[in-house]
């Protein structure tokens, strides 16, 4: 695996935090929460960049929300107790195949 994978895999583990940190801001009134949310946003924002230097745009994006959205329904379903539908599984395997699909479908990249 190459550097500017690693690095989109932690853009989409910082956007997890971001979105996370994002809702204990409730509505930007937690000033600390802010603060948290803020170095998510500026660690995502520069992973991906980093990791754009070498895989093309739409690749990257595709697989740091698809990483996010994964990572986001998970932490519902093991901390905010939120219910697992099976459509939830579903269309979450499904873009769990897509990250897998772009990925091996990329050529070799530094």
């Amino acid at each position: 695996m190459t550097y500017n994978w690693l690095m989109l895999g932690l853009a989409g583990l910082l956007e997890i935090g971001w979105a996370i940190s994002l809702k204990m801001t409730e509505g930007w009134t937690k000033l600390p929460w802010l603060a948290v949310n803020v170095l998510f946003g500026l660690g995502a924002a520069a992973s991906l960049a980093q990791s754009m230097k070498a895989i093309p745009l739409a690749t990257a994006y595709l697989i740091w929300k698809g990483v996010a959205i994964l990572g986001i329904v998970a932490y519902e379903y093991f901390y905010d107790h939120q219910p697992m539908s099976t459509g939830k599984i579903v269309f979450g395997a499904l873009i769990l195949v897509g990250i897998v699909g772009l990925k091996v479908s990329q050529p070799a990249t530094n």
